[in-house]
């Protein structure tokens, strides 16, 4: 994999190439492509919203989308893709639920959804990466540490919200 191919803001910049990368290592495990999830993790703008109790299933995500909108500024959402989770805030108001948010620009996520398309593969769900992992681990509360070296990521959970630092490692 060369890094190059993808801007420190999560840009694809050579999608043929990428998508042969992605092409390569997906016939080197063996996988179905059917399978794919993809999880997204480069820029991103993010906002921790409430909501009154009563509003359900199909409803909620308009309800982010128009309380999102309230707070932003100018069009950015229209450019965006948004993702969104219940948050567990402890000091939280019963009568409210909290979401928090990750809005991605189309422009980049379209970058990384291309390269996928062009290696054939046609993810059958795409997510944020760090809310992605915030419902995996299924706690309001936690710490998780990926190591990827020359890199680690140190993921806060705090209220089932994540937070990211990343740290380079020395030799």
């Amino acid at each position: 994999f060369n890094p190059k191919l993808i801007t420190p803001t999560g840009l694809v910049s050579d999608v043929p190439r990428m998508a042969k990368t992605y092409n390569d290592a997906v016939r080197k495990m063996n996988v179905s492509i059917g399978s794919v999830i993809a999880a997204y993790s480069g820029l991103s703008s993010n906002n921790l919203i409430d909501l009154p109790t009563g509003i359900r299933g199909k409803h909620i995500e308009a309800a982010i989308r128009q309380k999102v909108r309230q707070i932003s500024t100018g069009s950015y959402l229209d450019a965006s893709y948004l993702f969104w989770a219940q948050a567990h805030p402890s000091s939280a108001d019963s009568q409210r639920n909290y979401f928090y948010t990750q809005a991605v620009p189309k422009s980049i996520l379209n970058s990384f959804m291309d390269a996928l398309i062009q290696a054939s593969l046609r993810p059958r769900l795409v997510d944020y990466k760090y809310l992605a992992l915030a419902r995996a681990v299924g706690e309001p509360q936690a710490v998780v540490l990926h190591v990827e070296f020359p890199q680690m990521e140190i993921v806060t959970l705090n209220d089932s919200i994540p937070k990211v630092k990343s740290v380079q490692l020395e030799k």
